[in-house]
């Protein structure tokens, strides 16, 4: 989607990307395929279902070297780098009766340089979840130029991720009178494989 004001432009595309190993590859090709069609600063937010380093997982299993590098492969080719959070690191837990807990983080925001040129003090945070096992991840624009008196944010165009869903995500963004204006993305359902992608000229 496109998100407008007099002041400025971006495009957000929400993501929750592949879990299974073999299938992983269809989310970077996926953002490879969206990225060509705007120009505009980008950001994506999501569970990505990935792991940039090995201190973004704990107990389990370490994760294959091929499988951290096709990720930072991905951000590298699109221009897009990994928003580190201000607050909370770790965004989702597995544990069990008689197995020790295993935490990850899979949630978080990756956009284009223009992108952070455009939000220089921007912040993400990633705060606990009473009802899931993944962290509510939130990127605070902080926007600190003035605003028209009235600020809205309009849609332009809405892409509908195809292989992907959205998990947990919100922006803000700072009105006149300081009060807080969230874009909220919550579940929804997983929607069709990459395989199965057409023509997203018209997705943005």
């Amino acid at each position: 989607m496109v998100i407008s004001t007099s002041n400025y432009c971006f495009r957000f595309t929400e993501l929750h990307g592949f879990s299974e190993t073999i299938q992983k590859v269809q989310t970077w090709q996926l953002i490879d395929y969206i990225q060509p069609y705007s120009n505009l600063p980008w950001i994506i937010g999501g569970d990505f279902n990935e792991v940039l380093s090995d201190n973004e997982k704990q107990g389990g299993i370490l994760r294959a070297r091929s499988q951290i590098n096709n990720f930072h492969d991905c951000l590298a080719r699109n221009n897009l780098y990994d928003c580190k959070p201000k607050d909370g690191w770790f965004t989702w837990t597995k544990s069990g009766p008689n197995t020790p807990a295993i935490f990850e983080r899979l949630d978080r925001f990756v956009a284009t340089s223009d992108w952070f040129h455009l939000f220089p003090n921007q912040h993400a945070i990633s705060s606990f979840h009473p009802k899931s096992n993944h962290s509510i991840i939130t990127m605070s624009t902080n926007y600190t130029k003035s605003l028209p008196s009235s600020p809205h944010i309009t849609i332009s165009s809405v892409l509908k991720t195809v292989g992907l869903a959205v998990k947990f995500v919100s922006i803000l963004y700072k009105t006149p009178g300081n009060k807080p204006m969230v874009l909220s993305m919550k579940s929804s359902k997983l929607l069709e494989p990459i395989s199965k992608v057409g023509n997203l000229t018209n997705a943005l």
